[in-house]
């Protein structure tokens, strides 16, 4: 049975979710800044030359972003997730945070050009 308010619910879902979400994060009942680090990544394997070099590299890279957005934004993506979720967890559009991301590897390039 289909009709045309079960349509409207179906369409309308994902913004009104989005909506508490925001609100859920903004009165406190989402994880701080704190969990912001390269801890996230996993525990470093003691030995592997590779990954310590690997985590060396992306400190240095993260240390450089001055927005904490931007910097959450690398993490989440450092993490295999898509713009799509990353975008949700910071509350703006998926061509935000492909342009946050490029704008920040284009800064990252100059800076290591010259």
């Amino acid at each position: 049975m289909r009709t045309y308010f079960v349509g409207q619910c179906l369409i309308r879902f994902a913004n009104i979710y989005r909506r508490w979400h925001g609100g859920e994060t903004r009165n406190g009942h989402y994880l701080t800044d704190q969990h912001d680090t390269l801890a996230e990544f996993g525990p470093l394997v003691v030995g592997a030359d590779v990954q310590a070099i690997d985590r060396t590299i992306a400190m240095g890279a993260l240390s450089s972003v001055k927005d904490p957005r931007v910097r959450r934004a690398m993490l989440r993506r450092a993490q295999g997730r898509s713009q799509a979720e990353i975008a949700i967890e910071l509350e703006v559009t998926e061509k935000a945070v492909e342009r946050m991301l490029a704008n920040e590897r284009q800064r990252l390039r100059k800076k290591a050009a010259g």
